[in-house]
């Protein structure tokens, strides 16, 4: 299915739809009753009553989720274009979206002549595996063909228009040109079999019927309606498998003139020849029980799931785009790093304006945009915003690593995880495949991020004052640029370049170094150096001591 030239079958228009015309039938059982459809006294709850007959309820494998009396946080994705993969980014973006939401209903609103397979199956993934959990509805309006086709069979429940039409969805090959190009059979014969394994499983798991479904993808499967004759029983039935078995058959589809049918089937009427696909208008969808209902606008949808405000529309716009752009793995790693490394360069190089800035602006980008699309709330950035002034308390305040700074880094951690975290309302750890992608990738984005800050400050530390241009970023601020006057008991005098001492309060760059009897001022060439550590002396400015770490 997947390749560059690989497209779903587009629409094949009003003319298709209406070589199925005849199975126009009269809705009743709860869904749209008509006069003079009698519910037979067989027919079973939750059957589908039509003129002629009834259909059996669905009874999908995938239980769908139930809808809370009052529908409250509901959201509408449009698909209302050719399908692409900017479509399928368009759309897992959504979806984020919905699921950090707690979406209870997720209307997908489409009107689509089809696009690529790859795509059109990505998508699916979406709908079945990763919103498990939520109501999803195919609103048809007014189209849906082909790969559109097949992702409404994919949602919870189908609705349709008056004036929709679904269907027309096997596979064809698009030439570099836009054209269509022919496709070999053995190729065409690989392609629709993996189609119909997924057209088949879709059906099992939403209860939709499995004849009815693959017609739309294969020229060559022909399906009938037939009937019950004691019960009334309809189904729609692929015609290989009844040859034979059904009464008033067409004569041309009998294996033989001789076969005399045994049961209690009869033919009703072809739905799809050899030579089309099955493509329904929306009141056939319905009485073919392959759509639950007819609605004619959003308004009328939103009453008859009882969503009591207004749905949110997720359309495409800058805004969600170069939201998303921020929120990716890959830039959300290169905001943390400039954000840590410009705050570790104003910090020990203070007075210089535009590190410290940078760095607060990255770091405002790497949390804003994370705020939102809700993958972070105002406590888990207060957390970590606490964590860092802890970590500051401890540096300037409280020599060591002691309580404080310990906290620091836990709260710092927590507040971290908890925005890469997509949950949603009462659901604190990853729930879908979804979920934990986003929650790697974003794990994996700032840990990169941040270790390629720690290594590049530690680079900074080492080498940046020996640069003739960057060196002005380390100690300007912090160095006297005047040597001042000493007076002959100052104990800075009997200080030497190569003189050894040890390390009482951290250098920040500026701490305390013991020598001998002495505890003075001392400051490293931006490096920062743990108590207890032995320094050498490189040069004496005025009462400020330059001291190096003794490796």
């Amino acid at each position: 299915m997947k390749g560059s030239g690989m497209r779903m079958r587009g629409a094949a228009g009003w003319k298709t739809a209406a070589a199925v015309a005849a199975l126009v039938l009269c809705c009743s059982a709860g869904r749209s009753k008509e006069p003079g459809a009698t519910k037979p006294a067989t027919a079973p709850s939750g059957a589908l009553v039509t003129a002629e007959g009834w259909f059996a309820p669905p009874s999908p494998k995938f239980v769908p989720p139930t809808l809370p009396g009052e529908v409250t946080r509901a959201f509408v994705i449009p698909i209302r274009e050719p399908i692409t993969e900017k479509t399928y980014d368009a759309v897992k973006r959504k979806v984020i979206r919905c699921r950090l939401a707690g979406a209870e209903i997720v209307i997908f609103d489409m009107n689509t002549p089809g696009g690529r397979g790859d795509a059109m199956e990505s998508i699916l993934r979406l709908i079945l595996d990763d919103m498990p959990d939520v109501y999803t509805v195919a609103f048809i309006n007014p189209e849906a063909f082909s790969a559109g086709a097949v992702i409404s069979l994919a949602c919870t429940e189908i609705v349709v228009t008056p004036t929709a039409v679904i269907g027309d969805a096997m596979p064809i090959m698009i030439g570099v040109s836009g054209e269509l190009a022919p496709m070999p059979k053995e190729e065409r014969g690989k392609i629709e079999s993996g189609m119909r394994g997924i057209i088949r499983t879709i059906a099992e798991n939403r209860g939709h019927n499995i004849a009815l479904c693959e017609g739309m993808v294969t020229i060559g499967e022909e399906v009938w309606l037939i009937r019950d004759t004691r019960s009334g029983e309809l189904r729609v039935v692929n015609a290989a498998d009844q040859r034979g078995k059904v009464r008033n058959a067409p004569a041309t589809t009998q294996p033989s003139a001789a076969a005399t049918p045994t049961g209690d089937w009869e033919y009703l009427r072809t739905i799809d020849g050899p030579e089309s696909l099955v493509t329904l208008t929306g009141y056939e969808a319905v009485n073919a029980s392959l759509a639950s209902r007819l609605l004619a606008n959003m308004d009328e949808l939103k009453r008859h799931y009882k969503i009591t405000v207004q749905p949110t529309v997720l359309e495409d716009t800058w805004s969600e785009t170069l939201v998303e752009f921020l929120t990716s793995p890959v830039v959300a790693g290169i905001l943390f790093f400039v954000g840590i490394l410009g705050i570790y360069v104003e910090f020990n190089a203070p007075g210089h304006v535009l590190p410290g800035v940078a760095g607060l602006i990255c770091l405002a980008i790497f949390f804003g945009s994370r705020y939102l699309i809700g993958m972070a709330s105002w406590w888990m950035i207060a957390l970590f915003v606490l964590g860092v002034l802890l970590i500051l308390v401890e540096i300037l305040l409280v020599p060591g690593f002691g309580v404080p700074g310990v906290l620091g880094v836990i709260f710092c951690v927590v507040g971290l995880l908890a925005m890469l975290m997509p949950y949603s309302p009462g659901k604190w750890l990853p729930a879908t495949p979804l979920d934990w992608r986003l929650f790697t990738n974003g794990v994996l984005g700032v840990t990169v991020g941040f270790v390629g800050a720690v290594v590049a400050a530690l680079v900074l530390a080492k080498y940046l004052h020996a640069l003739p241009l960057a060196g002005r970023l380390v100690l300007p601020s912090v160095v006297p640029p005047v040597e001042p006057t000493l007076t002959e008991q100052s104990p800075y005098l009997h200080i030497q370049a190569g003189d050894m001492g040890t390390v009482e309060r951290m250098c920040r760059p500026v701490g305390k170094v013991r020598f001998g009897q002495d505890l003075l001022d001392a400051s490293s060439q931006g490096e920062i150096i743990e108590p207890g550590s032995t320094v050498r002396v490189l040069r004496r400015e005025g009462n400020r001591l330059i001291v190096e770490k003794v490796s």
